[in-house]
């Protein structure tokens, strides 16, 4: 819910997958981000919803600032791995320091 909500206070968002290869990011604007409830395998987890679609939030970034995005993934502690904590505009990642590696913050969400 929270990475829902951290979305929808914003404008606008950037997907962007580093592990993929992604080169640059795409800014979409943001009309609406909710969240719904799934089961799988016995357990159950919250999937947010962009626009009417399903989003990961390790690859969502959102403004941080002027010349910036920060991973959502990251900010609401989902696990996101292997992902800049933050892009410089326009989605160039910032090399990330010992303490912020999304590598050392689990599983992806």
């Amino acid at each position: 819910k929270t990475g829902a909500r951290t979305i929808a206070s914003t404008h606008h968002l950037q997907h962007f997958c580093a592990p993929c290869g992604d080169v640059e990011g795409t800014v979409e604007q943001v009309q609406s981000a909710t969240t719904r409830v799934e089961r799988s395998s016995g357990r159950r987890y919250h999937v947010v919803v962009v626009n009417g679609q399903d989003v990961d939030l390790a690859y969502v970034y959102v403004p941080d600032g002027p010349d910036a995005w920060r991973n959502v993934g990251l900010t609401v502690g989902c696990g996101a791995r292997d992902v800049p904590a933050i892009l410089l505009s326009p989605s160039r990642p910032q090399p990330p320091s010992p303490s912020t590696s999304a590598s050392e913050n689990g599983t992806s969400g």
